[in-house]
C-alpha cells in the first residue's frame, strides 16, 4: 500500500462508517476518511477495555537534548483478570514514529507496553488484592523528583491506590511480558511503586469505604506555579463521618526505593490522620448553616485536582468537588428543592499546607461554585451495562474527570478551566448535560466568594447572576428524554491543531448520530478566541453545534450503537510531535470487550 503523511490529525474509520454522517458533516468537521483505522481493542470479551485512560506523560522517557520523548498512555480494564483490574501503559514514540500496529492490546511487544496485574488470586474483603483497579487514573506529573512523571492508579472498591514511579527501565523489556504485579509493591518492593491504603484501628485493610474515588495532581504544599513538584491528592467521598474529604500525599524529592507504603487510620475526630511530613488531610463542612458560603457537605472529594493559576497571582489553584452538597441559600428549579454539587476554588496563594477545614475557608481564601436543582454539579455519569448509562449521577462508577484546566483556551492573558454536570438535564428535560467554562484572572484579584452556575435556570421570577463575564454554559441541543451524558468526561490544556493555543475536548458517550441511532461523540473547542459571540444572550448559554457549524468545533462520531464512544479520552504528544494527538475510549464495544481509538498527528496513513 502506498502511504502518504497527513499533517492534520486523521480520523480512523472506525469512527465513522455506519454513523449516518452526511458528506457535509464530514467537510463542516474537516475529517478524512481512510481504509485503514487507527484503533486497539481489549484482550477479552467483558474487560471494558477503555473504561478509563489518561496520558501519563513522560513517564518512560524524557527529553534530552534534541530527543523529544513521546508521551504515554495508560488505558484500563477495570473488569479483566476476574474483575481485579488491568492496566496497559503503552509508550510513546519519538520524532513521529508510528505506535506499534496490533490487533489487541496483549499483543505488543514488551518494549512497547507495560501490563500492570495483580497477582494474588484471593479477591474477596479483607484481602491485599485488587478489584476493579483503574476505575480512576490520572495524569499526575513527578511526585518523587526524578524528571519522570509517575502513574497513579486506584479503585475505592477495596480502598487502595498505588503510584507506579516512572523511568527508563520500564522500555528495557526486562521482565517477561514486560508487566509489574501490584502483588509485590504490596509487600514493600518500592523500586516498583508504593500503596496507599485506609485501614481500621487494628491495623488490617479497610476495604468497605471510598477511599481512591478519585485522584488527581494538586499544588498544595508545593503551590508556586515554577515548582515542578506535585503532590497527590486522594478524594474519599465517605471521609469523615461519611460526608468525605480529601488526602493530600506530599511530593518530595527521594528516589523511589526510599519510599514505604503508606497505611491511613482514623483519628478522634474520624478524619483520616496523615503525619505532618507526608501530607495533610482536607476535611468537609459538618453541619448546616443558612447562607451560600458553606453548604453542608455528602460527597466532598468526589473530584480533585490541579486546575492552574486561575487569579493570575503565580501559585497554582486547585479544585475539589461535592456534587451532593445541599446549597441552603439558595432555591432551585426542580420543584423548589435546594441547589446539588459546590466545587471549591480554593488559592494557592491563601492555604498550601497542613490539614485544611472546608468550612474555615473565608471569601479571600476560596471561591464558592454552586449546581442549581440537581445538577449534580462536577458529577460523573455512571457506565453499566444498559443502554441508559452515562444518564445520572453514580457516585461508584468510573471516574474520567468532570474538572480540567485549560489555560489559554480564551485568551493568552489569563487561564481558565471547566467542570461538567452529565447528569444535569433540568426540570424539563430539554437539555442532555452541562460544561460550564469559568473564566479566569490576570491581575491576582479573586473570583466572587460564590459564583452561581444559573445560566441554564429556568424558574419563573429569578434573576439570574451568571453571565459571559463569568464564562459559558455549552449544551448540547439532544434533549434529556434521550438520556444525558454530555460532558461525561472533558479534557482542556490540550493543543490538537498544533497553533499553539489549547483546546476543549467533550465526551458525550449517549449522542445520537443524524440516523437517530445512540453511537457516542467527542466534541473538540478549538481554543484561542472569546466565545461570546456564540452565546445565545448575555448569560452565556451555547449550543454546541452552534460551534461546530462556524468551524469553532469538530465533532466526531461512534461507529456501532451502545458502544460508548467518548466515554473516556486521553490526549498527548504521543509520537513527540508538539501537536497533540487524540484518544478516544468505547468500553463497550463487541460484548465490552471494549476498544480505543486514536487520531494521530502526522501519522504516515494507509492510502
Amino acid at each position: 500500500m502506498k502511504l502518504k503523511t497527513k499533517t492534520r490529525v486523521a480520523l480512523c474509520v472506525a469512527a465513522l462508517s455506519g454513523t449516518g454522517i452526511t458528506a457535509s458533516q464530514v467537510i463542516a468537521s474537516d475529517i478524512e476518511p481512510y481504509s485503514v483505522p487507527v484503533s486497539i481493542k481489549g484482550e477479552k470479551q467483558k474487560d471494558y477495555f477503555g473504561m478509563t485512560m489518561t496520558t501519563i506523560g513522560k513517564f518512560s522517557d524524557k527529553d534530552n537534548g534534541s530527543h523529544i520523548a513521546g508521551e504515554d498512555i495508560v488505558i484500563t480494564a477495570p473488569w479483566g483478570d476476574g474483575a481485579k483490574g488491568i492496566a496497559y501503559v503503552i509508550f510513546g514514540t519519538s520524532g513521529g514514529k508510528p505506535m506499534q500496529q496490533v490487533n489487541n492490546v496483549g499483543e505488543f511487544d514488551p518494549q512497547n507496553a507495560l501490563k500492570i496485574i495483580h497477582s494474588n488470586k484471593a479477591n474477596k474483603p479483607g484481602s491485599v488484592t485488587t478489584k476493579w483497579m483503574g476505575v480512576a487514573v490520572r495524569k499526575i506529573g513527578d511526585i518523587n523528583g526524578d524528571g519522570y512523571d509517575d502513574l497513579v492508579i486506584a479503585s475505592h472498591w477495596h480502598d487502595q491506590v498505588y503510584i507506579i514511579w516512572g523511568g527508563p527501565h520500564h522500555r528495557t523489556g526486562a521482565r517477561l511480558s514486560n508487566q509489574i504485579d501490584l502483588n509485590d509493591i504490596d509487600n514493600g518492593d518500592a523500586r516498583l511503586g508504593i500503596r496507599i491504603r485506609t485501614v481500621n484501628s487494628s491495623g488490617n485493610a479497610n476495604t468497605g469505604g471510598w477511599f481512591g474515588a478519585a485522584v488527581g495532581p494538586i499544588k498544595y504544599k508545593n503551590s508556586a506555579v515554577a515548582n515542578k513538584m506535585v503532590d497527590l491528592a486522594i478524594g474519599d467521598i465517605e471521609g469523615t463521618g461519611g460526608r468525605g474529604g480529601a488526602v493530600i500525599i506530599y511530593g518530595a524529592q527521594k528516589p523511589g526505593d526510599q519510599w514505604q507504603n503508606i497505611d491511613i487510620k482514623r483519628n478522634n475526630l474520624g478524619d483520616w490522620e496523615i503525619p505532618a511530613a507526608t501530607g495533610a488531610y482536607i476535611r468537609p463542612q459538618m453541619t448546616a448553616t443558612n447562607g451560600p458560603d458553606k453548604p453542608l457537605n455528602y460527597n466532598l472529594g468526589q473530584q480533585i485536582s490541579d486546575v492552574g493559576d486561575i487569579n493570575g497571582d503565580g501559585f497554582s489553584d486547585y479544585l475539589i468537588v461535592d456534587p451532593e452538597s445541599v446549597n441552603e441559600g439558595r432555591k432551585s428549579e426542580n420543584s423548589g428543592t435546594d441547589g446539588r454539587g459546590t466545587a471549591y476554588l480554593v488559592y494557592g496563594s491563601s492555604f498550601n499546607q497542613g490539614n485544611l477545614d472546608i468550612a474555615s475557608l473565608n471569601s479571600t481564601q476560596a471561591t464558592r461554585i454552586h449546581g442549581m436543582g440537581a445538577a449534580f454539579l462536577g458529577g460523573q455519569s455512571g457506565g453499566g451495562e444498559g443502554s441508559n448509562d452515562h444518564s445520572a449521577y453514580t457516585q461508584d462508577k468510573p471516574n474520567n474527570g468532570t474538572i480540567t484546566p485549560l489555560g489559554n483556551f480564551l485568551n493568552a492573558h489569563a487561564n481558565a478551566f471547566a467542570i461538567s454536570a452529565p447528569a444535569d438535564m433540568g426540570i424539563d428535560k430539554k437539555r442532555s448535560g452541562l460544561v460550564w467554562i469559568i473564566k479566569g484572572k490576570a491581575d491576582g484579584s479573586k473570583l466572587p466568594s460564590s459564583l452561581f452556575l444559573d445560566a441554564a435556570h429556568t424558574r419563573l421570577n429569578y434573576n439570574k447572576t451568571f453571565s459571559v463575564h463569568d464564562g459559558y454554559a455549552i449544551y448540547a441541543d439532544r434533549p434529556g428524554s434521550k438520556l444525558a451524558g454530555f460532558g461525561n468526561s472533558i479534557l482542556g490544556n490540550v493543543d490538537l491543531n498544533g497553533d499553539g493555543k489549547k483546546d476543549l475536548v467533550i465526551g458525550d458517550p449517549n449522542a445520537v448520530n443524524g440516523s437517530g441511532t445512540q453511537v457516542g461523540a467527542v466534541y473538540v473547542i478549538n481554543g484561542g478566541k472569546s466565545l461570546d459571540d456564540y452565546a445565545d444572550d448575555e448569560e452565556g448559554m451555547i449550543n454546541i453545534n452552534t460551534l461546530v457549524r462556524e468551524g469553532v468545533a469538530k465533532v466526531y462520531w461512534g461507529k456501532n450503537q451502545y458502544e460508548k464512544f467518548g466515554a473516556s479520552i486521553a490526549a498527548g504528544s504521543f509520537n513527540g510531535f508538539t501537536q497533540d494527538s487524540l484518544a478516544i475510549g468505547s468500553y463497550r464495544d463487541n460484548t465490552w470487550t471494549g476498544k480505543v481509538t486514536f487520531r494521530i498527528a502526522d501519522y504516515a496513513i494507509p492510502d
